[in-house]
């Protein structure tokens, strides 16, 4: 059996190849290093399987208001978190992209 029949029992696999099963949904940006403050992670998931778990752990916090971008790998969302030494409640937005590092890695 072929690996797309797994997913897709009455395709065609010659016209549902894995690459066509695995093929970004979205336009994926070039991945540029940079040195500032941007926390990274490299993987070679599928960036649609990537956002998909990575908004569903946000609505798991209980984050609703997430913008996401409709023709890139990017949303943007608030966090709320408590200063330390005021106990006060702080709002930090924040935005997660993913781009491309070459043909098989992202960069979130």
């Amino acid at each position: 059996m072929v690996r797309s029949e797994l997913f897709l029992p009455n395709a065609n696999p010659e016209k549902n190849s894995d690459d066509e099963l695995f093929k970004p949904k979205k336009h994926l940006d070039d991945y540029v290093a940079v040195f500032d403050q941007d926390t990274v992670f490299f993987s070679s998931y599928n960036p649609d399987m990537i956002e998909q778990k990575l908004l569903q752990s946000l609505t798991a916090e209980g984050i609703k208001d997430a913008t996401v971008s409709k023709d890139k790998y990017k949303f943007k969302f608030q966090k709320i978190g408590m200063d330390e030494q005021s106990s006060a409640e702080d709002a930090v937005m924040m935005t997660v992209r993913i781009t491309k590092v070459d043909a098989e890695t992202v960069a979130v």
